[in-house]
């Protein structure tokens, strides 16, 4: 079931932002036919037209992502390369729009000494459509960013799964005075038998979980979200939108030039966001400056 946070925030990147842009633009009457038409046809011109070119930025960006997801890119690159896949076929959409749209036109003529190319026009004037195309491929841009670093709605986000780890000798007992892990979390019944014991850390993998027990580690399907939430409370924090950490797993806090990173007690570097530094130092973990390498 799809819970309602996930579903508004849903609604408002796919409907939401396409519907404010296309009113504002049909109210003031953007363009070359809007001003043509009667303001409440300008309104639906421009609704249904973002909508679809919303969708059509959508689908290539994620058939981005697919083509190049075995590179792991940055999100900038997996919009910019679905950008412009989208640019001729929005290109093509914008003509056939504009052609059903002239029919509203008061007079019909109006419209007659705009043209609107043919199919093979538009494929060859790519290097001007992509120019034209450059503020409306900046808010996709920034609208994607907006969402996945402000929002919490992830956008394309990949990463290979890693294969399970061989299981190592057991660490020291934790101090005494640590917190009890019970009852045990649900996600530990779901990794391999051999790998099967107190949580340490988990990491998100696109939607899939880097889960490293004292045992071993191991990956499974899972959201990073949903296991924090079935943790033992105050056994150990998020430290970044992709990190969970046992406290018992975290050997020192670092930081370079403002940039703070956590040393995990399996010597894996963790990078640590702004958000939660004041929390493992008020939890008595003092930053320390990043070791130069040698």
């Amino acid at each position: 079931m799809i819970q309602p946070v996930v579903f508004y925030r849903a609604l408002s990147f796919y409907i939401g932002v396409p519907l404010v842009i296309g009113l504002a633009f049909g109210f003031s009457q953007s363009g070359m036919l809007a001003p043509l038409l009667r303001k409440p046809v300008s309104i639906i011109y421009w609704i249904t037209l973002l909508l679809v070119l919303w969708a059509l930025y959508e689908i290539c960006s994620r058939l981005a992502a697919r083509a190049l997801k075995r590179y792991r890119p940055p999100l900038w690159l997996i919009l910019v390369v679905g950008s412009l896949i989208q640019t001729p076929l929005g290109a093509i959409y914008i003509g056939l729009h504009q052609r059903f749209f002239a029919a509203f036109l008061p007079e019909p003529n109006a419209f007659a000494h705009l043209s609107f190319g043919s199919l093979q026009t538009m494929l060859l004037e790519y290097p001007r459509m992509l120019l034209q195309n450059a503020v409306p491929m900046a808010i996709w841009l920034g609208v994607n960013y907006f969402f996945d670093r402000l929002v919490g709605m992830p956008r394309f986000r990949h990463a290979a799964p890693e294969l399970s780890t061989p299981p190592r000798a057991p660490e020291p007992s934790p101090p005494v005075n640590e917190p009890s892990v019970v009852p045990q979390p649900r996600l530990v019944s779901r990794l391999p038998d051999a790998v099967q014991g107190e949580i340490r850390s988990i990491s998100a993998l696109d939607h899939y979980l880097q889960v490293t027990t004292d045992n071993g580690s191991a990956v499974v399907h899972g959201r990073l979200a949903e296991a924090i939430a079935d943790m033992p409370k105050d056994c150990g924090w998020q430290v970044h939108r992709s990190h969970w950490v046992h406290r018992a797993a975290i050997k020192r806090l670092l930081v370079d030039q403002q940039k703070y990173r956590l040393e995990r007690s399996d010597g894996v570097i963790v990078p640590v966001s702004n958000r939660y530094v004041e929390l493992l130092k008020a939890a008595g973990f003092k930053p320390q400056p990043m070791p130069r390498k040698t």
